[in-house]
């Protein structure tokens, strides 16, 4: 969520200023495949969710969401906002909408239910752990719900889960051999 959310923020920017839309753009060239789980579209949705709750509340608590608060910040206005959005998804299917958006502008590819069974259960429980861990803390200090924290702790750990178990298949591999990596801003990726 934290690689893809700029990449609908850059849409308001110059061509030459969009150094998210470039990267992945250079990656697709490559031949590399960039993915993304169901997880990360619903964080991704209701991301877009709370923007919209947000320029049409008159009181507002807690911190004002990533996209919006770019948007506003790059010259855009809460009344305009809705319109601004409908590049990306329509009134009925935003799911849907979202990861088309995706896939044509930025070529990424929607993988459902990605795998992780090569981790023993002991250690899934562990990194299940220390993210439902993370996301409590953190939803604490953002006013947050533990409903919400608990999701996003499963799509953490569904992601990390995943990138292990496929690199568990290359053992053997020097690190720069693996075929499959995490692309995160999230610090707490690093720490577990």
């Amino acid at each position: 969520t934290t690689v893809l959310l700029p990449l609908f923020v850059e849409e308001l920017m110059d061509e030459d200023n969009r150094p998210f839309s470039h990267t992945f753009e250079q990656c697709s060239k490559s031949g590399i495949r960039l993915k993304y789980s169901d997880g990360i579209l619903e964080e991704v949705e209701r991301h877009f969710n709370r923007c919209l709750a947000y320029v049409h509340s008159d009181e507002w608590e807690g911190d004002v969401p990533y996209i919006v608060s770019q948007f506003i910040s790059l010259g855009g206005t809460r009344e305009r906002f809705f319109s601004w959005v409908e590049k990306f998804f329509g009134l009925s299917d935003r799911l849907n909408d979202i990861s088309d958006y995706l896939k044509r502008v930025h070529n990424l590819e929607l993988e459902r239910a990605p795998s992780c069974e090569h981790i023993s259960a002991e250690i899934a429980s562990e990194v299940r752990e220390k993210w439902r861990q993370e996301h409590s803390a953190r939803a604490g200090s953002k006013n947050r719900d533990d409903w919400t924290a608990l999701k996003m702790a499963d799509h953490d750990s569904e992601n990390l889960l995943h990138v292990m178990s496929e690199r568990v298949k290359q053992t053997g591999r020097s690190p720069f051999g693996y075929t499959c990596w995490w692309l995160t801003l999230d610090g707490r990726a690093v720490r577990i």
